[in-house]
């Protein structure tokens, strides 16, 4: 029993990780396929129409953007299983990023699933699966009203009230004292991450970032020395 709730936990997990997109009209930009897609002859046509599809032009990078994330990508297709080979060669030539695909998808003019989302759009795909405000660029633009609206200054100060409840937090959990429970700690990191970014926004973000590079690499060198001095 003990065994199949571990299963059951580790599938649900998995589950909680993964993303089920369609081929055809999804990655496959369908609206400018009809030329090339000719379903007359099906079968035996069409599998060698389908390597001339065109892909959609923000389909890989909204991909790459939920593996980076670290979401497990599953291609399902009604496509048949003979169509495999040259549906993942279409695959590779166009770098479309995915961790398997799954054919012989049951055909039907509707389907009816408690979490099917209704595709219109890469943009709007992305928002629901990572969430609005997912990337830099789309939280800058709330960032960039928040500056205009109550100035850079303000916000510098905000950053350090939010730094210094995020130094009260962990030296409570340091030192075991109530109120401090790791979904607190959470909670600061996530307000110190927000006004971090709005630094990054005032003080350049390129800029800071090159300079982490650097510090990183410090960081690196020094473990290297360490080692040296310890053979």
């Amino acid at each position: 029993m003990r065994d199949f709730q571990k299963e059951i936990k580790k599938a649900s997990n998995e589950m909680s990780r993964t993303v089920v997109v369609d081929l055809d009209g999804v990655i496959v930009d369908f609206k400018n396929c009809k030329e090339n897609c000719d379903y007359s002859g099906y079968p035996e046509h069409i599998t060698l129409r389908r390597e001339k599809c065109p892909l959609d032009p923000e389909a890989v990078d909204v991909l790459r953007e939920f593996k980076k994330a670290g979401l497990t990508i599953i291609i399902n297709t009604s496509r048949v299983e003979e169509e495999r080979e040259v549906t993942e060669q279409w695959l590779r030539e166009h770098d479309v990023p995915y961790d398997r695909l799954v054919t012989m998808k049951p055909r039907g003019f509707v389907y009816l699933d408690d979490l099917a989302h209704k595709f219109t759009s890469w943009k709007n795909a992305k928002q629901v699966v990572l969430g609005k405000y997912a990337t830099f660029e789309e939280r800058a633009e709330v960032y960039k009203e928040a500056q205009e609206k109550w100035g850079e200054w303000s916000q510098i100060l905000v950053a350090i009230e939010e730094f210094g409840e995020l130094i009260t937090v962990l030296a409570k959990r340091n030192r075991n004292l109530n109120g401090a429970t790791v979904e607190d700690i959470r909670n600061e990191i996530a307000d110190a991450m927000v006004m971090l970014e709005h630094l990054l926004m005032i003080f350049g973000k390129e800029e800071c970032e090159k300079i982490q590079r650097y510090k990183v690499e410090r960081l690196k060198s020094w473990f290297k020395n360490v080692d040296k001095m310890i053979e």
